[in-house]
């Protein structure tokens, strides 16, 4: 068992704390690496929905004969969900 949260002992694997270990900074405790790891993840699910109207809006442009009005209604709404991820980015 390693201990890598206060007060918390989590059982892993010692190929698994070598790799975590591994994968940190000089000088970086585990903690660290498990909370920065942590924050990633939760940016990434995050910024998945942003991610996914970008490649609907994509899909949009390259259709054929597709409604300019609604290629540029749907920019302004994407827009606004990456301004808004942005915000929250700022107040963490």
């Amino acid at each position: 068992m390693v201990k890598c949260l206060k007060r918390k002992n989590i059982p892993v694997s010692k190929q698994t704390h070598e790799r975590i270990v591994n994968q940190g900074r000089y000088g970086q405790t585990l903690e660290d690496i498990i909370l920065e790891k942590w924050e990633e993840r939760e940016f990434k699910e995050r910024a998945k929905p942003i991610l996914e109207k970008a490649k609907r809006i994509e899909e949009k442009h390259q259709k054929v004969g597709s409604n300019w009005a609604e290629i540029e209604e749907s920019w302004h709404e994407l827009i606004t969900l990456v301004d808004e991820f942005l915000k929250e980015l700022e107040t963490r």
